[in-house]
This record gives C-alpha cells, structure tokens and sequence, in this order.
C-alpha cells in the first residue's frame, strides 16, 4: 500500500553509523558480517573484525515512528534477513514484516501481519519459517517465510511477546509480559507454560547451544533465571552481586555453551557485562566488561568473541 505522500523523497544525511538506539544484531559466521537494527529506521551491514561499514538498508518510512526497527533475524543459511518493528502501522494499521535478500541486498518481500507492532522474531532452525512476537495483546504468529502464509497463532498472551527462541530440536521458547515462558513443539502447538519465578517481566530467553538449558533475563530485576529446557521444571536463580544493577535484558550463551553472559541497565556512568561459568552454577557473575549506555543485546561470535549492542547508540565485542 502507498502512504499519502509516497511521490515525494525523505531525505537523510547519513553520517555511516547509527544515530538511536541499537536493537539488536544478527551474525554471519561464515561471511563474518554483522547487521545491526536500529530506532533510526536502518539495517547497517558491517564486516568484522575490522568493523567497517558495508551497506546501509532501509525499510518504507515516514516522520515519526513509522520505520522504526524493533527486532531483526538472519536465516540459518545467512540468506535471508527478517526486520520488524513499527513497520506498515501508520498507513495499514497493522504490522509488516520485511524481507532483505542479503546476496542481492534489496528489500524482497512484505509479509502483512496481525493488528499490532513487532516486537521480536526469530527463524526455525530450518529456515523456513518466522516466528514472530507482537506488541500489547497480540500474541505469536508464525509465518512460512516463501508465501507469508500463517501457519500457527496464539493470542493467549495478556502482554507482548518481549523474546523467543528455537532450539537445536526445533521446538520454540518464548516470553512476554504476562509473566509466563511458553514451550511450543516443532508444529507449533503449546506444549507447556509456567509462571516465571525469580522476578514478574521476564524479556530475554535465550537456549543453550545443547538444547539442555534455557536461560530468561528480566526487566525488573538484575537476576537471570535458568531453567531445564526439557519441562521447564525447577529453577535456579543467578545474581550479579551489584547493588547497582537495575536488570538483565540482554543474555548469551558462549558459542561452546561453557559461559552464560549477562547486561542490561545500571545506575551510575557505566554498565557492565557479566559472566558466569556454566559448571559453577548460581555463583556470583564475575563482570568482564563496563561500557556506555544499557546493553539491548549480546550475540556469541566465533573466535570466542560476545558482541554487544547498547543505546549509546553503539556495538562492540569483548
């Protein structure tokens, strides 16, 4: 659909590096390139480890907050980048999903969606298709990534849909803001619920590399929540041991499962990634690094490098 207006060209002065908050990051392991998703409405292509600028994409916008990008994923394969966020609202009233092939990097295709902003999405393990979490109550919808065609919804959700992730086996995890972290098996058919118990905003869920242990960060408290991946049965409760530390938004597993990282929002001048060593268990996180602004995002990259994403705006790896 055509946004009154369309026949006129936005312009932007591009100064080759984010201007607002950086969402989130997807990483390429076999090409060492990384994307970023930013509020400044961009997907910024960058090749590692030097950290120079590829590309910069952009999705349909207008002034104001339409083309803002919340959430982004790379297939499996590296072939296909996913982005969302408040992308299509101000003209269709709901969200779209947007498509970037990354060998040609052109914008491929708009998949319409439920009657509500994205929040987050990530693709099956087999690439085909995208589970996504949308804004207030409008739940999961997963989609086949070549047709757009909705293959599984749950509107069960009396919160956003704050993250997700697949595991090895493909079944789906997800958590949102009512409180709960939902199982869903590989045909996307709930499988269980519970209750999260260390603290009541779970935002972050993050899987184990061996599909054993599933990993939720908070928004209301500076604890990380690890739980059996198999039921979702009892739990431990990881703490960072700073006073300062207001949450943990952000989590990843190291690439070989051995550390489980942790960031977020810290009162004071710097925030701080911390590190747990995974045989230890609940011990108190040792910190690895402090840096400027709240840490959105981590992401294990190769050479045992953990990247981050802050609103600084900034990304980096340690």
């Amino acid at each position: 659909p055509a946004p009154a207006g369309a026949d006129r060209p936005i312009l932007r002065i591009d100064p080759g590096v984010h201007t607002a908050m950086v969402r989130g990051a997807a990483f390429d392991a076999a090409r060492n390139r990384l994307y970023t998703a930013s509020d400044d409405k961009t997907v910024r292509v960058w090749q590692l480890p030097g950290g120079q600028l590829l590309n910069t994409w952009r999705v349909p916008m207008l002034d104001g907050a339409e083309g803002q990008l919340y959430a982004l994923d790379l297939s499996p394969d590296g072939r296909w980048l996913a982005v969302g966020g408040w992308t299509g609202w101000d003209w269709e009233q709901r969200a779209s999903l947007y498509l970037f092939d990354t060998g040609t990097e052109q914008l491929v295709r708009r998949i319409p969606l439920a009657r509500s902003t994205v929040t987050s999405l990530r693709f099956s393990p087999d690439g085909e298709r995208i589970a996504v979490g949308l804004h207030g109550d409008g739940g999961l919808v997963v989609v086949q990534r070549a047709s757009g065609a909705v293959l599984a919804t749950d509107a069960a959700y009396q919160g956003m849909v704050m993250d997700m992730g697949y595991d090895r086996y493909g079944r789906l995890f997800t958590v949102g803001l009512d409180g709960f972290i939902r199982i869903y098996t590989q045909d996307h058919a709930l499988l269980a619920r519970r209750a999260s118990t260390a603290a009541s905003d779970p935002v972050t869920v993050r899987v184990s590399p061996d599909g054993e242990q599933v990993a939720i960060g908070f928004a209301d408290a500076a604890v990380v929540e690890v739980i059996p991946a198999r039921d979702l049965a009892a739990s431990t409760v990881w703490k960072a041991g700073d006073a300062r530390q207001q949450d943990f938004v952000a989590l990843a597993w190291s690439g070989d499962g051995r550390f489980l990282y942790a960031g977020g929002t810290r009162r004071g001048e710097q925030s701080r990634v911390f590190r747990w060593r995974v045989a230890d268990g609940p011990r108190q996180g040792r910190v690895v690094a402090s840096l400027q602004g709240r840490i959105n995002d981590l992401r294990a990259l190769s050479e045992g490098r953990m990247l981050y994403v802050s609103d600084a705006p900034a990304w980096g790896w340690i």
